[in-house]
């Protein structure tokens, strides 16, 4: 008896020490487990923070970029210098880690840089390193992370777009702060996991009074499950003694605490998502804005010099494809300078709203008016032959000729303001963008030295070959 005693003794705290094992054991795998969540958490923020930040800090700058604005860039990146501090690590104890740009470049089209915030590095080529590279091959984006003797940093590219992709811009920001707080988290998750388990482990040593193997079982094989990622579990006993009752009661506690940390952490992730989400919204909304300004003329409201031509390119490569005509009218306002200079330039702009109208109102939808430079104006008129276009031409010198502008019969040598209209036909005339501009070009020259309120063809001289 006294052996069956001793051994039965020897059995029970074998299995208090298994079960103590597996509690501790348990308790750290899941503190392990928080704090690898946390730390992927917090490593995915930086990303999107730094992303979200470079896109703000450079989204202006696609215009200037565009019009080659170097000393708008060069400004833009001393103001971005002063308002970075990229020495500083300074942190808010309630608030999450800094993420500093450290600095910010700005590429052109062939990997060069045209600005930045520390101006030495003006004119470099960077064209050969590979996170550019890889930005301009995949046209979107780019992360990668590399190692540094001041601690690990991420380096991001994105495209610089307006219509266009104009360049790219560059920066490299410190990873050290969020590596530091991860590290500080991990540590205070594994001392409260610890403390928590050791004072599990007290608790189940004091009450631990008598050899109960299958709520023993029970209690390991919920605290596996939570260990690896079941939080739902928990110990049901069927009949308990008041010790293990009570355990069961601060193990299930327990559980329930994880799982509300869990939770409330699932939440918080969910938040933030949605707030990233907004926040890219916002930006995408910007970008398309400031796309729409690159490619309108702020005066009239129609398409610029830039948008014209690019559309000139697409329409004359479905022409071609389908084999349809396709006809570019040039239109100019006849003695605009005489306007301008006997009335100011206030008047001449708002002569040129008017006109932007008139344009837009003669024409179909499907053709495209655009603001070609100063008093001159130009249409694409698709899937249209000579005499098509040359119908729409007589349209539009009516409609101007029966449009009435205030100071006209003052300064106008007609006392009306008129226009002259060049007009040249895809595949009659040109065969490319380039030629069929300059044929509809010498055509409106021949109006004007005609004597102007009219409108000429291009004549087959015009052709390129």
């Amino acid at each position: 008896m006294n052996w069956f005693s001793a051994r039965l003794s020897s059995i029970r705290w074998r299995l208090i020490a298994s079960t103590v094992a597996i509690v501790v054991l348990g308790q750290l795998i899941m503190g392990l487990y928080q704090a690898d969540q946390e730390a992927a958490q917090l490593r995915e923020d930086a990303r999107n923070n730094a992303m979200s930040l470079l896109k703000a800090s450079v989204e202006t700058l696609a215009v200037p970029l565009a019009n080659r604005d170097l000393p708008t860039l060069d400004s833009a990146m001393a103001r971005l210098a002063e308002n970075q501090d990229p020495t500083s690590t300074a942190q808010s104890r309630s608030g999450p880690p800094t993420i500093p740009l450290l600095w910010i470049s700005i590429l052109n089209q062939e990997g060069q840089v045209v600005a930045h915030t520390d101006p030495a590095h003006y004119g470099e080529d960077w064209s050969g390193r590979p996170l550019v590279q890889q930005s301009s091959e995949q046209n979107k984006p780019v992360i990668r992370e590399v190692d540094s003797s001041n601690g690990t940093r991420l380096q991001l590219a994105i495209p610089i777009e307006s219509g266009l992709r104009w360049g790219t811009a560059v920066t490299e920001v410190s990873m050290v702060e969020v590596e530091t707080e991860i590290e500080a988290r991990r540590q205070r998750v594994l001392v409260q996991s610890l403390i928590l388990g050791l004072s599990v482990t007290a608790l189940l040593t004091v009450l631990m009074g008598l050899l109960v193997i299958q709520p023993l079982v029970r209690f390991s094989q919920a605290a596996k499950e939570i260990a690896t990622g079941d939080l739902s579990a928990r110990v049901h006993l069927d009949r308990p003694v008041q010790e293990l009752k009570q355990m069961s009661d601060i193990f299930n506690e327990m559980a329930d605490q994880i799982e509300g940390q869990t939770q409330l952490l699932a939440q918080q992730v969910a938040t933030r998502t949605e707030e990233l989400q907004e926040v890219n919204r916002a930006l995408e909304e910007a970008v398309e804005q400031l796309r729409e300004q690159a490619r309108t003329d702020g005066l009239t409201g129609l398409f610029n010099h830039r948008r014209f031509q690019e559309a000139l390119n697409i329409e004359i490569k479905r022409s071609l494809r389908h084999d349809q005509p396709l006809s570019v009218m040039m239109i100019d306002v006849d003695h605009f300078k005489t306007f301008n200079d006997t009335h100011g330039h206030p008047a001449g702009d708002e002569v040129l709203k008017g006109m932007a109208k008139v344009l837009r109102q003669s024409l179909r939808e499907t053709d495209m008016v655009a603001r070609y430079g100063g008093e001159e104006f130009s249409a694409i008129i698709v899937n249209t032959d000579t005499a098509g276009a040359e119908a729409a031409g007589q349209k539009v010198l009516n409609a101007v000729r029966s449009t009435a502008f205030p100071g006209e019969e003052t300064s106008q040598p007609l006392g009306k303001v008129t226009v002259s209209i060049g007009i040249a036909n895809l595949p009659q005339h040109a065969a490319d963008s380039a030629a069929l501009v300059e044929a509809a070009d010498k055509a409106l020259y021949a109006a004007k030295r005609a004597g102007r309120n009219q409108l000429a063809m291009a004549v087959p001289t015009d052709v390129s070959t």
